[in-house]
């Protein structure tokens, strides 16, 4: 997947609400967030978005953090706008909409 120079996302961390950050749009930073190699996944609340996991979460017994319409993702994660081969900005009806799905 290509990656941009920065990247407006929402943090989710368990047991907090969504925060608004911006990151480097390279694998690294990515990974450094959801600590660990990441994968993609999907909430149909969120159509048009993204949310970019720790693929080894549940496998290391990282805290239950929310559900999606099909799963439990387990630690931190980020949302960010799908944009094919690329992640891309969250917009601010994007950051409003995440707040309403994800906030406490």
């Amino acid at each position: 997947m290509a990656r941009c120079n920065s990247l407006k996302v929402m943090v989710v961390e368990p047991g907090k609400a969504p925060e608004e950050r911006i990151l480097r749009g390279d694998l690294a930073s990515m990974q450094e967030v959801v600590g660990g190699p990441i994968e993609t996944t999907r909430d149909r609340n969120l159509p048009g978005l993204v949310l970019v996991v720790n693929e080894e979460g549940k496998l290391k017994g990282l805290p239950i953090n929310r559900g999606t319409h099909c799963d439990i993702i387990c630690g931190t994660f980020f949302v960010c706008r799908n944009g094919g081969d690329d992640f891309k900005n969250l917009t601010d009806k994007d950051i409003e909409k995440i707040n309403s799905v994800y906030g406490l």
